[in-house]
């Protein structure tokens, strides 16, 4: 099986995905929080390409709150 490169970016941010939600179920911060932005931005650049309207604007909302809360907690955490 051949894989393209949107085939291989979406088998990434899937997997940084899982990594992530490990992570935060076992509270390692800020490890957890940076896998869940990566793979928050890998699935809105993909979502992009796709031009897949519902995707573009789950993944901006959350990408927009992992940065917000990120640095709400650097900054007063």
């Amino acid at each position: 099986m051949k894989l393209n490169k949107e085939a291989i970016v979406e088998w990434t941010a899937t997997t940084i995905s899982i990594a992530g939600a490990v992570c935060v179920s076992l509270d390692f911060y800020p490890l957890g929080a940076i896998m869940c932005f990566l793979e928050t931005g890998l699935w809105l650049a993909v979502s992009i390409k796709m031009r897949h309207k519902s995707m573009i604007t789950s993944n901006s909302v959350l990408l927009t709150i992992y940065t917000v809360g990120m640095l709400y907690k650097h900054f007063y955490g």
